[in-house]
């Protein structure tokens, strides 16, 4: 049985009306399971027998030196996963991330979602007074980015 099995069942028998128990017995109990797992690996860890300090103790030397090194190979392969699976977090904040883009952000030539017109597709031309920003809709026409920036705001993807 584990932790989760224990916890479950402790809550089935407070919704059950603790079975005409008092509620310190109740307390007790939860105390006793938190006691119980509190020192234990991960419930993913469940596969794992750690050996006793009789067994250790009757091993090999070649034995114990390759068991650590089994040790050794997991817990590396464990960091590893563990800041692939960070890595991924990262990249899937970023997906999801969208705020508004500031005017050096756009790309020419991108397309990027206004709340006012849908998709609009960036033109971006160096003027006589230097670079100028202009996006043009589906189907309202060419825009200023300079003057309505702020008004239309621009998103990497659809919003909604």
């Amino acid at each position: 049985m584990d932790r989760r099995q224990c916890e479950k069942t402790l809550d089935d028998i407070k919704f059950l009306g603790g079975i005409n128990m008092p509620v310190e017995a109740l307390e007790i109990i939860a105390k006793l399971i938190e006691e119980h797992f509190k020192n234990r690996n991960t419930d993913e860890f469940k596969h794992f027998k750690q050996y006793s300090d009789g067994t250790l103790k009757s091993m090999t030397k070649a034995y114990l030196i390759d068991y650590i090194h089994v040790l050794l190979h997991n817990w590396e392969a464990t960091d590893q996963s563990y800041n692939n699976v960070m890595e991924y977090a990262k990249k899937l904040q970023k997906e999801l991330d969208n705020p508004p883009l500031e005017i050096k952000e756009l790309e020419d030539g991108e397309w990027y979602w206004c709340k006012e017109f849908g998709w609009c597709l960036t033109n971006i031309y160096e003027d006589v007074d230097g670079e100028h920003y202009k996006f043009n809709t589906l189907f309202n026409g060419e825009f200023d980015l300079m003057d309505e920036l702020e008004e239309y705001k621009l998103y990497r993807k659809e919003i909604k």
